[in-house]
């Protein structure tokens, strides 16, 4: 209702009634907030016809509202336009222009304009750090955020609870949740806690999603002490755990709990737990949360289907995709572009490359417009089944259709050529995406340091390695065990090299390594190097998962 609040405030300036300066005040923040940079720039106008004194902080707003409307020119522009009427900027001014080059993904902007905001003597605050931190998550830039903001801690150590569970959310968004752990540990750690309600939310949604439930829910029941009801944010947080974890207690124990405060969770909070069983691969969560919803009295939309069909998929049950494909035509609901992908993709994962190719051909006979997620689903099929030749036919039929490849099939085609062991084909391939402005992710490069290893390329291998690191993924486990079984064949020295680099990214070995090691070096030489990489046979504990367990470690 921005559009009504100015015209009122036209209204009122017309009229000569009395200016009130907070109501002015208010109306401008809002517009800046809601990134209406034009009614922010029209409420500023009406406060100089009115002969109100306009301060530094009512331009600010006109810079915000061009930060997150996303027009860095005009942010900056509006910064010259009060140089212009000799404004002194503040540490606000600076930190929306940091704000504006974040929402860009340009992180060095946000490093010049942080220059500028520390010679002129002022020092960021949480507010400006925090604005920057979810600027850069949205423009897609977790790993810069969050190495930008490391130096930040130790520098000035002004941060608070948001800091560090904004820091948190960014590394789930990286998909490195061990790292998402260490901030909410960290602030713990610092002593840093929650002072308003919107602190405690995003804390205990951050710690769920981190994966340490025991300190999400002391959060919400902590919000007690300091007279702030739960939202529905912070409690779907801690049931989409569970769900994720597989915990059906967890969920009915805190679904209940929902019920019992009398909060009412939409559909999007459905969508979210759904979401969460489908990525972890739990196929019976989200089938049980699919009729929980039922029971609850919603009716489930088409992307509900997805993604119960997605979790069947994930966990390599084709034919329950197909059941859940089958279910929702008989529900009287059309599949769309999405679900038929998911089938595709179900198909994928199995390796069951003519039934994908059989899929597609039914997309495309129904109306249904192929995308490159569909071919990419094809080709991966095609990867999985050992069929190179194939995979890369149907990324040249994409092309031949008009599509631009994406980020999945660029992995789909590199992974084939991985799995055949043609290395030079897999480079070449990433060096292709890469000129296309396609960044590459973790698995691509695992596909290409495997590629390497199985042609026995040491160097080569040893190259991607770092690569791979220098662009912030870290190689896992049975990554560096395919690399050892592939390079160090009889070649102790190499082996001890990637037990070193192993040892240096703390990558922890495991049974696999020990076996890698074995398979590929003599006796004498294994036993004088497993003690000093701690390769050596260590039992195994059996743990319980869940809250209590949680609660217990």
């Amino acid at each position: 209702l921005v559009g009504g609040a100015v015209a009122l405030l036209r209204h009122l300036g017309a009229s000569g009634v009395p200016a009130n300066e907070t109501l002015y005040s208010q109306v401008l923040h809002r517009c800046a907030k809601l990134a209406k940079p034009t009614e922010a720039i029209e409420v500023l106008q009406i406060m100089e016809r009115v002969g109100m004194d306009v301060p530094t902080a009512a331009h600010n707003e006109v810079v915000l509202a061009h930060a997150l409307a996303g027009d860095v020119d005009k942010a900056e522009q509006w910064w010259k336009r009060m140089q212009a009427l000799g404004l002194a900027p503040d540490a606000a001014t600076f930190g929306f222009l940091m704000r504006a080059r974040a929402e860009a993904g340009d992180l060095p902007g946000v490093e010049e304009w942080q220059a500028h905001l520390q010679a002129e003597g002022f020092e960021p605050d949480a507010r400006l750090i925090n604005g920057v931190l979810q600027g850069l998550g949205r423009a897609g830039r977790p790993r810069e955020a969050v190495r930008w903001l490391q130096p930040l801690v130790e520098t000035w150590g002004v941060l608070d609870v948001v800091s560090y569970a904004t820091a948190s959310q960014l590394m789930v968004q990286a998909g490195e949740r061990a790292k998402a752990l260490s901030w909410i540990q960290a602030a713990r750690r610092d002593g840093v806690e929650p002072t308003s309600r919107f602190g405690f939310v995003l804390a205990a949604r951050a710690a769920a999603d981190a994966g340490l439930l025991p300190q999400a829910i002391a959060y919400v029941d902590t919000m007690h002490d300091y007279g702030y009801e739960p939202s529905p944010v912070a409690l779907v947080a801690i049931i989409r755990r569970f769900a994720a974890m597989g915990d059906h207690a967890g969920v009915k124990e805190w679904t209940h709990e929902i019920a019992k405060r009398g909060l009412n969770i939409g559909t999007r909070y459905w969508h979210s737990l759904l979401q969460a069983a489908s990525d972890a691969r739990r196929p019976d969560m989200a089938e049980a949360l699919f009729q929980a919803m039922l029971d609850a009295g919603q009716t489930p939309s088409p992307p509900c289907y997805g993604m119960v069909a997605a979790a069947n998929a994930r966990a390599r049950r084709p034919a329950a995709a197909v059941a859940w494909f089958d279910r929702m035509r008989h529900d009287g609901l059309e599949p769309h572009a999405v679900m038929w992908d998911t089938v595709i993709g179900a198909c994928a994962q199995a390796g069951l490359a003519d039934e994908a190719e059989m899929w597609f051909g039914e997309m495309a006979a129904s109306g249904v417009e192929p995308s490159p997620s569909s071919f990419a689903g094809v080709m991966g099929a095609n990867a999985a089944a050992g069929r190179p030749k194939e995979a890369r036919a149907w990324f040249s039929r994409m092309r031949k259709a008009g599509l631009k490849p994406n980020l999945s099939a660029y992995a789909a085609l590199i992974e084939a050529f991985a799995n055949a062991a043609q290395a030079d084909e897999a480079v070449e391939s990433f060096l292709d995406m890469e000129s296309q402005g396609i960044a590459p992710d973790g698995r691509v490069f695992a596909s290409v340091v495997t590629a390497l290893a199985k042609h026995g390329r040491v160097e080569d291998t040893l190259w991607w390695l770092r690569q791979m690191e220098e662009q912030g993924f870290t190689p896992r486990t049975n990554l560096y065990n395919e690399a050892i079984l592939g390079v160090g064949a009889g070649k102790p020295d190499q082996v001890q090299r990637l037990l070193g680099r192993m040892v240096a990214q703390r990558v922890r070995p495991d049974e696999g390594t020990r076996q890698a090691v074995k398979a590929v070096v003599d006796r004498p030489i294994y036993n004088s190097i497993k003690y000093e990489f701690k390769l050596a046979k260590r039992p195994r504990f059996e743990t319980q998962t869940g809250r209590g367990a949680d609660a217990a470690l």
